[in-house]
């Protein structure tokens, strides 16, 4: 069993990489109780499950596996216990992510991005020194093209969405 993250009371997730073949899948509360606290669907169904799918989730032993998914690849799984509903979503993270901004050599060309370094799938890292009058930073999942920059998504900092006009703010000139 993969152990699914704690978002908060009832509400879990996780970031896994989903068969298009196969049995399914279902949600347990522990691997050493199959009677109690699993959780898939009422029903039998062999009906493959598509990108953005929410589901109803059945309690009990007898409950059915929840089908695969009808595209293999990365999705983030959403599990509401106390709703009994689940979501799947299909995610596509970049290789590589540049950072571009005005106050550097590359004075907002996209031919001239500053790499970040690669932690671990969707997770990168980059040291640089920002101006707060540059007008902030975009990111770019490919060098030399402005296509699917990700920005602040307006009036949500920390929220990164594609295409969009409002730069991430540098709040005061420093390393970040």
């Amino acid at each position: 069993a993969i152990q699914l993250n704690w978002i908060s009371e009832g509400n879990f997730e996780l970031v896994a990489n989903l068969k298009s073949d196969g049995y399914g899948f279902k949600f347990i509360g522990s691997n050493e109780d199959w009677n109690h606290g699993v959780w898939g669907l009422e029903n039998e169904n062999s009906e493959l499950l598509e990108d953005g799918h929410i589901g109803n989730l059945y309690e009990g032993g007898g409950s059915a596996n929840i089908p695969p998914v009808k595209d293999a690849g990365l999705y983030k799984i959403i599990v509401d216990i106390e709703n009994l509903e689940f979501s799947i979503n299909k995610i596509t993270y970049p290789d590589e992510l540049f950072l571009v901004v005005g106050s550097s050599a590359a004075d907002w060309d996209p031919d001239k991005t500053i790499p970040c370094t690669k932690l671990d799938l969707g997770r990168f890292r980059l040291f640089t020194y920002r101006v707060a009058a540059d007008g902030g930073v975009k990111f770019l999942p490919q060098k030399g093209a402005w296509d699917n920059d990700w920005v602040m998504k307006k009036g949500e900092p920390g929220t990164l969405i594609v295409e969009g006009e409002d730069n991430v703010p540098v709040p005061e000139d420093g390393f970040y």
